[in-house]
């Protein structure tokens, strides 16, 4: 996780087999201490699933989906 701006890094880990409830977790670790983001951009990977956008809704932070096959 990285922000936008400064492409500075907030959070890093590494899992072999990432789960929507890991990726939530993981969210939550990066975001603890701080309340002042709004977005969150990311993949169509599966691993975002239903649980992540509703934890990530109940927070109040906007997800920007990338567009389908978008190399950037």
């Amino acid at each position: 996780m990285i922000e936008n701006h400064r492409r500075r890094i907030i959070h890093f880990n590494v899992t072999e087999n990432p789960t929507s409830i890991w990726s939530v977790q993981l969210m939550r670790n990066a975001l603890f201490n701080d309340n002042s983001y709004k977005y969150v951009i990311r993949d169509r990977d599966c691993k975002f699933g239903k649980y992540f956008r509703e934890k990530i809704n109940d927070v109040g932070i906007k997800e920007i989906v990338t567009a389908y096959r978008s190399p950037w």
